[in-house]
This record gives C-alpha cells, structure tokens and sequence, in this order.
C-alpha cells in the first residue's frame, strides 16, 4: 500500500512491480514515437518468430503421426503376409476363404501364393 500512495515520489520503479502490465504500459506510453515505433517492430519480429516457431512444431507432429500411421500400415501388412503364408501352407483352405478371413482380395492371395511358389521351385 505504501508504494501505491508514494508512487509520485518514487525515482524507479520498484523490483517487486517491474513485470506488472501497468508499468510496462507506462514505459511504452512514455517512450517517443522513434523508440517506440522501434519497440513494435521488435515486437511484431518477436511475434512473428513464434508464429513460425509454433507452424514448425505443428508440422513436426503433423509429419511424425503420418510417419507412425505408414509404419503401423506397414506392420499390418506384414502381418497379414505372413497370415496368409501360414494359412497357405496348411493346404487345405482356399484362396477365397483366406482372402475372405483376413479382408484381402484373392488377387493378393494369389500373388503371395505365386511368390512361395517361386521361392520353393528355386
């Protein structure tokens, strides 16, 4: 309460009230057109930096969840390789029914069932 009564007697703002907005506000209101005009190039600088900042942060995740959603695709896919390999292998299910159990075209199928094909005839 004290330094709000003898705020006209004070040479400098105290330690205590240098980040307060009121005073900030002060020392932009006295400053002279030069400086402040300086002082908003400054600031729209400042502003600027943390609006690319922040785009690049943003993209950053954007592009790390694309590249996790193509990994886990591709893990996926595997799986279902190896899926039909092994549902191949017993010899007795058809194309259709593995194409049709793991949502896959029969085309697919028959392609991995042309590759193992190749592999074993090597």
């Amino acid at each position: 309460m004290y330094v709000v009564r003898n705020l006209e007697n004070l040479q400098e703002i105290p330690d205590f009230l240098k980040d307060d907005e009121i005073f900030q506000l002060a020392e932009i209101t006295n400053m002279t057109p030069t400086i402040r005009d300086s002082y908003s190039q400054e600031l729209i600088q400042l502003w600027n930096e943390n609006a690319i900042r922040n785009g690049s942060v943003e993209y950053g995740i954007k592009k790390g969840r694309e590249e996790e959603r193509a990994k886990q695709k591709a893990i996926a896919l595997k799986e279902k390789i190896e899926g039909i390999k092994s549902l191949l292998s017993l010899g007795s299910i058809t194309v259709a029914d593995i194409a049709r159990s793991l949502y896959v075209s029969e085309a697919f199928v028959e392609k991995i069932k042309a590759e193992m094909d190749t592999k074993t005839s090597q």
